[in-house]
């Protein structure tokens, strides 16, 4: 990374961490910076400064990090495609599927909904120690006379499930290795 950006960063770091830094509060265990000036409390700051960022390594790498000539680009491709596809779904509702726990041992899930937009997606993580192979998350905020069509991100298998069986009996995800993760996305059919 030029060092020229780095200098800036830290510069406008120092220069504001009074206003940037945070006490753990609710579900935030640790303390925590916001690098916005204006919007130092808003955590969306943080998370749209360092996406833009990423988004711009991700589509211009610098020439300071050059890139191997077997680079897995399909695979970059794919998941820059699924944080487009993604990114509206923020903006809806935020329903956690699991405990809130750091704990290695357990699974960590949570679902984005739109119902505006009758999309959403579930994003599962089976945690390095976690010893089950599966879990079922009970779907939010659907409509349970609907008709769902879901995707796994990873492989693009579809299926339909009515939003009753989703809220009910729940989306039931497998992850045969520690760690892992599985994201679906879901959009109502009309």
């Amino acid at each position: 990374m030029p060092s020229s950006y780095c200098q800036t960063v830290l510069q406008h770091l120092v220069a504001n961490y009074g206003r940037m830094y945070h006490e753990p509060t609710g579900r935030f265990r640790h303390p925590y910076i916001v690098p916005g000036a204006g919007y130092e409390h808003c955590l969306w700051d943080w998370d749209t400064f360092f996406a833009s960022r990423a988004i711009q390594f991700a589509i211009f790498p610098y020439e300071s990090f050059p890139i191997e000539e077997n680079y897995a680009w399909d695979w970059h491709r794919r998941m820059l495609a699924d944080f487009v596809r993604a990114r509206p779904l923020f903006y809806g509702d935020y329903y956690p599927l699991l405990a809130n726990s750091a704990d290695y041992d357990v699974w960590a899930a949570f679902q984005m909904n739109r119902p505006d937009l009758g999309e959403g997606m579930l994003l599962a993580f089976r945690r390095k120690d976690a010893p089950f192979i599966s879990a079922d998350f009970r779907m939010q905020g659907l409509d349970p006379a609907a008709e769902y069509e879901l995707q796994d991100a990873d492989t693009g298998k579809t299926w339909k499930q009515t939003g009753n069986e989703l809220r009910e009996r729940g989306l039931r995800v497998e992850l045969a290795k520690a760690p892992e993760s599985r994201l679906v996305f879901y959009r109502r059919i009309p």
